[in-house]
């Protein structure tokens, strides 16, 4: 982003503007919601955070471990394991 983490914090913020992003093993969500006097804004966060991604040393870290945590924690749910087979 153009931003900083903190900026694009304070933005969505001030605006009541929801961004989320997740994903799965097969796929990626990405939701936004503000309402209409703010979907222009929301648009260009928007367009700013997917064209130009940042990666921070620090949360990258962070990340790779919960996701670790997770795909472990999946593993060790046999009905998670099953649905894989």
């Amino acid at each position: 982003s153009l931003r900083s983490a903190e900026q694009l914090h304070q933005e969505l913020e001030s605006r009541g503007i929801q961004l989320s992003v997740s994903s799965q093993a097969d796929f990626m969500e990405v939701t936004a919601t503000a309402v209409k006097d703010d979907l222009g804004e929301m648009m260009l966060l928007l367009n700013d955070v997917l064209l130009n991604p940042t990666f921070p040393e620090e949360a990258l870290v962070r990340e790779k471990a919960l996701f670790a945590q997770s795909l472990q924690a999946e593993r060790d749910n046999p009905s998670a394991v099953s649905l894989l087979n």
